[in-house]
């Protein structure tokens, strides 16, 4: 590893805060973007399959894949981590001003996080990051671009918020009105295929995903009916310093779509948004659904897979 830098693990109890303000002081330093934002950090580690089965073997997994590399003044310089407890992906998070920390970090990832059953590793990289795609490239990583990934922006102060277009008998409120947690789990469930109430977050589990530092009711958002089911939902998320916001996760009951129900809660998380100070929101997605309502797609890229040796 690089002589200058100093390597440790992560430690919970303080780490997720430095790293979580760490991205949000990355995050727009590096254009196009390369890091992840504050909302995939919250959603990663306070993802509802982190409180399913074995919790705290799902904590202790994800909490000891991370790594961490400091500057000789103690300033984070790098990240690698994981975005849930299963093994065989890696994430690579850095500071523009110390780039020679990208061979150290593939060193950490492919010692540390390969999957023990296959040994593959995949790391993902934009397509406009040369950097770390040349590293890739010749430590025999392969790229999928047959399924490439994109992240989108709203540009909220360019072209404004359009007025909310419901069907009667439909409102937008959010959790922060008294929302019910066992109907925005059903909700959740079925906004992702999953009609089997067994296969659905638990409204326990739920209450866990709310625990995230930078988790707010008011940004957790649902369009309700007049007999109070729950038809779409989505999480918006505020980085203040940055002025951005963020969605994740978005999805819509699977009986309820195509009637603009989705459109509308992103909408009025839009609005919010914006209320505090957002001049733009992202989603990591490229989906028809998000370009129609305004995003625009800003950077792609794809998982790089590199296969066990022997």
């Amino acid at each position: 590893m690089a002589s200058h830098y100093r390597f440790r693990r992560y430690e919970p109890e303080g780490d997720w805060f430095r790293v979580r303000d760490f991205l949000s002081a990355t995050y727009l330093t590096h254009d196009p973007l390369l890091n992840w934002g504050i909302e995939r950090w919250n959603w990663s580690r306070y993802h509802p399959s982190i409180f399913d089965g074995d919790v705290d073997a799902n904590i202790r997994a994800w909490d000891g894949a991370v790594g961490l590399w400091e500057t000789e003044t103690g300033d984070l310089a790098g990240v690698v981590h994981v975005e849930d407890p299963r093994p065989g992906d890696a994430f690579i998070e850095r500071h523009p001003e110390h780039p020679d920390l990208l061979e150290a970090m593939l060193d950490y990832a492919e010692g540390t996080l390969r999957d023990p059953a296959t040994g593959v590793l995949r790391v993902y990289a934009y397509d406009h990051d040369a950097a770390l795609r040349e590293i890739l490239a010749r430590r025999g990583y392969t790229p999928d671009a047959e399924h490439p990934g994109y992240d989108s922006e709203y540009p909220i102060d360019t072209i404004g918020i359009p007025e909310p277009r419901l069907e009667d008998g439909f409102r937008v409120r959010s959790m922060a009105d008294g929302g019910d947690r066992a109907r925005r789990c059903k909700a959740g469930g079925l906004g992702f295929n999953h009609p089997d109430p067994a296969e659905w977050t638990t409204p326990d589990q739920y209450r866990q995903v709310q625990q995230a530092p930078d988790y707010r009711a008011d940004l957790d958002l649902y369009a309700e009916g007049p007999d109070g089911e729950y038809v779409s939902s989505c999480i918006a998320w505020i980085d203040a310093p940055n002025r951005i916001g963020f969605f994740e996760p978005v999805s819509t009951n699977m009986h309820y779509r195509r009637r603009g129900f989705g459109r509308e809660v992103v909408l009025e998380g839009v609005r919010r948004l914006a209320a505090l100070g957002a001049t733009r929101a992202r989603v990591g997605s490229g989906q028809p659904f998000y370009l129609a309502i305004g995003f625009r797609k800003i950077a792609v890229g794809c998982q790089w897979t590199l296969a066990p040796t022997g």
